[in-house]
Order: structure tokens, then C-alpha cells, then sequence
């Protein structure tokens, strides 16, 4: 499945859970030759081990219009993880060319970003609370202010509220202050609680 940002202008997509790009949209962004393009991914591939050369190149191809109408033709093409696009614009120089890289890097991060966003599990939905489970108390996560994981709690476990948990450091001779409370406290009032 593919997904793309369309309001970012360099194109990156998604395709197997792996934010990538390809030869095809890295020569029209830099505006180059596609030949040129693929000719350098291939001299950079042939100088890669072949661990991260399989991890971050896909030699495939793509259809494009045969000019004397007729079937289209194939035409190779080459996807690329963000490290091999980074590896690839290396080689292109000039202030153009670096506001491009920019581009491009700030693409691959809104869609890493976008990647993530999906892989958080949406919360877990229950059904209202009735008769063994009524009394049953959850634990909610929150990330971003969003709910991203829930449970039950175990009958040992307990939450505390900040007011029980002031009191029940209190109980244990703790003090407890709450930061507006502190800064409400003079220096002659604090060494009289330290003296305590």
C-alpha cells in the first residue's frame, strides 16, 4: 500500500512500513536526466556492502507512455530509503541543490512522522461497566493527550490522586508542597520546616 503527503513537493511514499522515495522523482526534483540519476544510484550500489545495499535499494520499474502509442514501456526505476537518498545527494552541489536536500529531508520526516502516528495503537474501547465489572477500576496512558493503551488494575495496585498522595506522605512524615505553595514560602519559613 501506498500513501503519500501531497501537500510536500518532493514525492515520498510508504510502501512496506518503509518511508522511500525513487530515481524517477529524485531527477525531476533536481531536475536531472533519469538516466544520469540511475546511472549514479548504480555506481553508488556497486561501492555499498551488500547488506545495506539490500536494506536500502530496490531495482524495479514502471510504465511510461510508448511516444509511438502502443503498450507502454518498462522503464527501470530505483526506490530508495532515506539513508540511500541521503547517500545519493551527496553528490549534488550548488545552493539549489541544498535547499532541494532540505526539502527532501523535511518530506521524509513528515512522513516518518505520519508512519508513527499510525503505528500507535488506538486506544481500546470497552463496554460499559455492569455487574461483576462495576467495580473494576482502569489505567489509562495518555501520549500527546491522546489515550494510547488501557488495563485493569490488579487488586494490590493502587493509584493515587495528588491529595492522597500528600497525605499519605504526611502520614509517613514527609513534606509535601505543591510548587505554587512553595513559592509562596518565605526563606525564614523554609529553615523553620527544615528545623522541624
Amino acid at each position: 500500500m501506498t500513501s503519500q503527503i501531497s501537500a510536500v513537493i518532493p514525492h515520498v511514499a510508504i510502501r512496506e512500513n518503509r518511508v522511500v522515495t525513487d530515481s524517477i522523482s529524485v531527477a525531476e526534483f533536481f531536475e536531472k536526466r533519469h538516466d544520469d540519476v540511475v546511472r549514479k544510484i548504480r555506481a553508488v550500489m556497486l561501492d555499498c556492502e551488500p547488506s545495506y545495499r539490500l536494506r536500502n535499494f530496490t531495482e524495479t520499474s514502471y510504465q511510461r507512455d510508448n511516444p509511438n502509442g502502443g503498450p507502454g514501456i518498462s522503464t527501470p526505476m530505483i526506490e530508495l530509503t532515506r539513508d540511500a537518498f541521503v547517500l545519493i545527494a551527496m553528490g549534488f552541489t550548488g545552493k539549489k541543490a541544498l535547499q532541494w536536500k532540505i526539502r527532501y529531508i523535511e518530506a521524509f520526516n513528515e512522513m516518518e512522522s505520519e508512519l508513527l502516528r499510525r503505528s500507535v495503537p488506538p486506544a481500546p474501547t470497552y463496554p460499559p461497566f455492569s455487574g461483576d465489572h462495576a467495580n473494576r477500576t482502569e489505567l489509562i496512558y495518555y501520549h500527546d493527550f491522546k489515550p494510547i493503551f488501557c488495563r485493569v488494575l490488579r487488586p494490590e495496585e493502587t493509584v493515587l490522586t495528588p491529595e492522597s498522595m500528600k497525605e499519605w506522605m504526611e502520614m509517613r512524615g514527609i513534606i509535601f508542597f505543591t510548587l505554587e505553595e512553595l513559592k509562596n514560602l518565605t526563606v525564614y519559613q523554609l529553615m523553620a520546616i527544615a528545623h522541624q
